[in-house]
């Protein structure tokens, strides 16, 4: 009985696993008598998923624009599945490509659920990328401080402390700043955030421009991105006002609105009112604003006395040592720098328009020419500073200068404009030859204070004008600019004269089709839609629009209207078109007849996904110098030979195009710049390219996965997610341009032993070298080699990034036995190693000589690490350049040291003192295993430490007191000294709250 159940079992059991076979046959059958469908439905699917990428990334870009935040990695991790799977999708359609009938149709049966998996991530992937889970928002928690003038005179000074004092007043929960425009409102509200940033790290502190043409919608979404808040589909203004106000009510938050014109009801932005959760501060130059708000502290700034007044004129006027101040000529700067009314934006463009003026005719002609003589306190100031601007404006020595400041008036109030995008513009419009001088009429306009410059996290350049700037521009110019317009102007705005007309921002809905407006010497017509929101604006442009600009049209930009769909053919008439600009115009199929624009020097399409083929007449554009096609769809058809033509050709940037030949790109003779992404190193790894790249003045290239934004080094090859084995496990040696200025790896395969054996040879021009992610690297390079070869590597090297190496054991392999050329490193300043898990030691007493130059070193999460700069086992011996008998280590350079999450670190110098008489910042989290802290100051005559006078702080954290008050020192003084300097850091008792901040 027991022998025939059994039996029944197993024949069940055999049934059962029949059926599952023929039920896996008859779904691969499916499969399969689907294939063909099913793949186009998969080719659809990738596509959109592209684009969605592609509006994604192009959406992150303009967010980080604002350089305070970086992008979250749960967004750039998606973006990188995405990539990674159109990769496989590509090799996916290889596979069952270029075989007979028989073995082709074998393939598609043994693919077919391959195929049915791909098609499910795709729709997972879409489906991740429309909801919550992947929004296009920044991280919050990586904050840079502002970028800001100093603040000078002590009554600035003063005013700092008395506003943070209400600052960390829990009463007070609203602060109006107030005085009028060129006061320097901005100034200190600036830096009031970055004391904030700086004493209490545990804030949330967010900066948000108002600005004279807000409402409620715009200032809302600038609020949530600043805060990084994602309002997903949400578009009524009551919801999002909740959310706003749920988010801000409950995060320590100091929200400083700059710039506010009008009236703000708070309710209905979202902004919590009288709640210590959220603490308000806003700058305005009317106080019945700050009442009418109802802020609970109100704080004038005031203009400068005539003292006060007379030492900025003065510290701006001779700041280039360029004037020499006698008495007379410092008469009559006295006396001009009265008329400034103590303002201080007068007082810099004043002084700095007089610079280098060393003949008292010149000084006495100045003050003959300024009109108006000195204008009255109160409202009449503000409009004499017109005055004074427009007299440092009409100082300007070139008419080129000129035209280039008033041309920035043409971007919207408070605009930070990119300098490389502006620059570009700039050549279209004829009023520079290149980057390096539209650098130079930027930097100078800077430095007259007409300009304000700053950087961006990333280190890109932007310029900004100040308000009064901005108006004083419009009033003296023949434009018409206004942003974020619903309608076009009517017809009887657009006069004759007008030269140039800037719609940025704008939501135009609609275009007349009788609309022509009669403005015969229109130079530039921008008409840009907003580059974040996505809106749908007018899908067609009448032909008639441009009928009337047809004579001296120079630049017309189209940017970002996604709605729309076609070009009018008029475009194709502009025979004095300089620049065309359609970036993000991602529904435009086709680009306009090419063969009468043979002046056009600049053609932007950027993010032009939806053009799948360029004209073959485009070969016509004989004057064509700069070509942009990033963000293009990955089946762009490229022409064969259409490149080629294009002679003058300086700059070329374009994103992942696999039918372009290295051979067209060789042909371009007079290319300087140029910008690609690789799919593999098959496609980069060719002589004739790096050959190319070597002749070049600036290339960025990507290699592998394609999101990876790189800083602005002028020549850089990133490799990303890919394997440098090469097929069947074969050693793959990639060639580099000789050129190369910066190096990244990250997420890469098969960088077993040393990295930069990978390399065929390494330049010496090398200055930036950033490694992350790779599971195998144990070390950068070996010792012998460089010995051997008689290399000098890394002798331009000045930053080295190592991040998430779990298997590097030293930089150098041999570096205790070996003696490394003294160049070698001899330019690093800054040394970033984070997560590096089997390092024990992360320097050699003998490598350490070559670290002279050292400005900063941070270490972090490296959970092996027991000693910072140690002696090695052959250390010691007759080979090391440092006698045995020495017991001080010295980093001349150094000045800040950064040492977090280390928990098994014994001794910061292994027993000797380290002197860093530099030394600015000190900041030591989480490494409790020390027992003795070396020295770091400098020693007097007297043999004390002393502070050196640039030293800021040491950063502790508040529940590791009383291992500070444990620790042993070499001498008892240097302790006391630091204490007085001490900042102490309270965070969440979980060591994962530190953060593990990207120090690239």
């Amino acid at each position: 009985m027991a022998v025939a159940l059994r039996a029944g079992i197993d024949l069940f059991w055999s049934l059962k696993d029949a059926m599952e076979q023929i039920l896996s046959l008859r779904s691969k059958f499916e499969g399969y008598m689907d294939f063909d469908e099913n793949l186009e439905t998969l080719k659809a699917e990738v596509d959109q998923l592209h684009m969605e990428a592609n509006d994604m990334e192009a959406k992150l870009k303009n967010l980080e624009r604002g350089g305070q935040r970086k992008r979250k990695q749960g967004v750039e991790g998606w973006l990188q599945q995405v990539n990674k799977l159109e990769t496989n999708f590509e090799t996916f359609k290889e596979s069952i490509q270029g075989a007979g009938f028989i073995m082709k149709n074998a393939r598609k049966l043994i693919k077919a659920q391959e195929l049915e998996g791909m098609t499910e991530r795709v729709k997972k992937l879409r489906e991740e990328g429309r909801s919550n889970t992947v929004e296009p928002t920044l991280d919050v928690s990586t904050s840079y401080e502002l970028n800001v003038d100093q603040l000078f005179g002590t009554a600035s000074k003063i005013n700092l402390v008395e506003i943070y004092r209400w600052v960390e007043d829990a009463n007070v929960t609203s602060i109006g700043v107030y005085g009028m425009g060129g006061v320097g409102k901005t100034t200190l509200a600036q830096h009031l955030y970055n004391k904030i940033c700086k004493e209490n790290p545990r804030a949330n502190v967010y900066w948000v421009t108002v600005s004279q043409d807000f409402n409620i919608r715009k200032l809302q979404d600038n609020i949530a991105r600043s805060a990084g808040i994602g309002f997903s589909d949400v578009d009524n203004e009551v919801q999002r006002a909740a959310i706003l106000c749920s988010h801000l009510g409950r995060n320590n938050v100091v929200l400083i609105l700059d710039d506010v014109w009008d009236k703000i009801d708070l309710v209905k932005l979202g902004v919590p009112h009288k709640d210590k959760g959220c603490k308000l501060i806003l700058t305005t130059r009317l106080q019945d604003v700050c009442h009418w708000i109802g802020c609970d502290k109100l704080f004038k700034v005031d203009v400068f006395n005539e003292e006060g007044a007379w030492n900025l004129f003065k510290e701006v006027l001779v700041q280039d040592k360029d004037i020499v101040l006698t008495d007379a000529i410092e008469k009559h700067a006295k006396e001009l720098a009265k008329k400034c009314g103590g303002l201080p934006l007068a007082l810099k463009t004043l002084a700095a328009s007089m610079r280098g003026v060393n003949d008292n005719h010149s000084w006495r002609n100045a003050i003959k020419n300024f009109r108006n003589g000195c204008p009255q306190m109160g409202d009449q100031l503000e409009k004499g500073v017109f005055d004074i601007l427009q007299f440092s404006y009409n100082k300007l020595d070139r008419e080129k200068w000129k035209k280039c400041f008033l041309y920035c008036c043409l971007y919207p109030e408070d605009d930070k404009i990119p300098k490389d995008e502006i620059i570009i513009k700039l050549i279209a419009e004829g009023l520079c030859e290149d980057r390096d001088e539209g650098h130079s009429i930027l930097n100078h306009l800077e430095k007259v204070f007409l300009l304000e410059g700053g950087e961006w996290y990333n280190g890109i350049g932007y310029v900004k004008m100040h308000d009064l700037m901005r108006e004083m521009a419009l009033t003296i110019s023949k434009f018409m600019v206004k942003s974020e317009l619903t309608e076009i102007p009517e017809e009887k705005h657009w006069i004759a004269e007008l030269e140039r007309v800037s719609f940025m921002r704008s939501e135009i809905k609609e275009i007349p089709d009788d609309f022509s407006p009669r403005c015969p010497s229109l130079s530039t017509l921008i008409l840009q839609g907003p580059y974040y929101m996505g809106f749908w604006q007018f899908q067609r442009i009448p032909e008639s629009f441009l009928l009337y600009m047809r004579t001296q049209l120079r630049v017309l930009d189209l940017s970002y209207i996604s709605g729309l769909e076609c070009l009018p053919n008029s475009i194709s008439d502009l025979e004095n078109l300089y620049g065309l600009y359609l970036v993000g115009c991602e529904r435009i199929s086709c680009l306009p007849g090419m063969k009468k624009l043979k002046k056009l020097m600049v053609l932007n399409i950027d993010g032009c996904y939806g053009i799948r083929e360029l004209p073959q007449d485009m070969g016509c554009l004989v004057n064509l110098q700069y070509l942009y096609m990033r963000h293009t769809s990955k089946y762009l058809e490229i022409p064969k030979g259409v490149i080629a033509k294009l002679r003058n050709l300086r700059c070329f940037h374009l994103h992942s195009c696999p039918n372009l030949q290295s051979e067209e790109v060789n042909c371009l003779t007079r290319l300087q710049e140029f910008a690609n992404s690789y799919d593999d190193l098959h496609s980069f790894n060719n002589t004739t390219l790096v050959k190319k790249l070597e002749q070049l003045k600036y290339y960025r290239i990507s290699v592998g996965c394609h999101y990876t934004e790189l800083e602005s080094e002028e020549r850089s090859v990133c490799f990303r997610a890919i394997n440098f084995e090469g097929k069947r496990g074969q050693e793959v040696k990639v060639l580099l341009p000789a050129n190369i200025c910066c190096l990244r790896i990250e997420d890469c395969d098969g960088l077993d032993g040393c990295i930069l054996d990978n390399f065929q040879s390494l330049s010496n021009n090398l200055s930036k070298l950033s490694v992350y992610n790779s599971i195998e690297a144990e070390w950068i390079w070996d010792s012998e080699q460089i010995i051997e070869n008689a290399a000098t590597p890394f002798k331009c090297l000045e930053k080295l990034h190592l991040k998430n190496l779990q298997r590097l054991v030293s930089l150098f392999k041999g570096e205790d036995v070996i003696i490394l050329p003294d160049c070698t490193f001899s330019s690093l300043k800054h040394l970033y190693v984070s997560g590096c898990n089997s390092m024990t030691k992360l320097l050699s007493q003998a490598l350490l000589q070559n670290f002279q130059n050292l400005e900063i070193l941070e270490v972090q999460f490296c959970e092996n690490l027991e000693v910072v700069i140690g002696v090695g086992d052959e250390e010691g011996s007759s080979n090391t350049r440092q006698s045995s008998s020495s017991n001080i280590s010295c980093l001349p350079k150094l000045k800040h040291l950064q040492l977090e999450m280390l928990p098994k670190l014994k001794s910061i110098c292994n027993g000797r003192e380290m002197v860093c008489p530099s030394i600015e910042v000190i900041r030591i989290f989480r490494c409790q295993n020390i027992k003795r802290m070396p020295s770091f100051l400098p020693i007097d005559e007297a043999q004390q430490p002393y502070l050196p006078s640039s030293f800021q702080n040491i950063s502790l954290l508040k529940d590791e007191k009383e291992w500070w008050e444990s620790l042993e020192w070499h001498n008892p003084n240097e302790k006391d000294i630091l204490e007085s300097h001490i900042e102490w850091y309270d965070l969440d008792k979980s060591d994962n709250d530190l953060e593990k901040s990207d120090s690239d």
